[in-house]
C-alpha cells in the first residue's frame, strides 16, 4: 500500500503505480508463501512453487499465442505477474488461515 502511494506520487499516474506495486507485491507474496508453508508444514515446498510458476507461464503463453498468434514477451510477462499475484495472494491467505487453525488445534 505504501509502495502504491509512493509510486503514485513519483509517477503521477495511478494506473501505472498500481501495476508496478502489484508486480513488486507478487515477488513478496511468492517469498512469503514459501516461508509460511515451510513454517506450517516443516518442509520446503520451493519445488512446488517453481512448478506452479512454470505451469502458469505455460498457460499465459498458450493464451497469448491463441489470441495474438504471436508470442509477445512484454505481454506474457505482464500476464504472468498478474495471474501469479492472484494465485499467490489466494495461497497466502489460505496458508494464514490454515496456520491459525493448526495453532488453535495444538492448544
Amino acid at each position: 500500500m505504501y509502495y502504491t502511494l509512493y509510486s503514485k506520487k513519483v509517477m503521477k499516474n495511478r494506473r501505472k503505480a498500481v501495476h508496478i506495486s502489484t508486480y513488486v507485491s507478487t515477488i513478496f507474496l511468492i517469498v512469503s508463501t514459501h516461508y509460511f508453508a515451510k513454517q506450517i508444514f516443516n518442509q520446503s515446498f520451493l519445488w512446488l512453487i517453481i512448478l506452479v510458476l512454470l505451469v502458469l507461464a505455460m498457460i499465459v503463453m498458450l493464451i497469448n499465442w491463441q489470441v495474438k498468434k504471436d508470442l509477445q514477451l512484454k505481454r506474457m510477462t505482464k500476464g504472468m505477474f498478474r495471474i501469479s499475484f492472484f494465485f499467490f495472494l489466494f495461497s497466502h491467505v489460505l496458508l494464514v488461515v490454515s496456520g491459525l487453525i493448526f495453532e488453535l488445534l495444538k492448544l
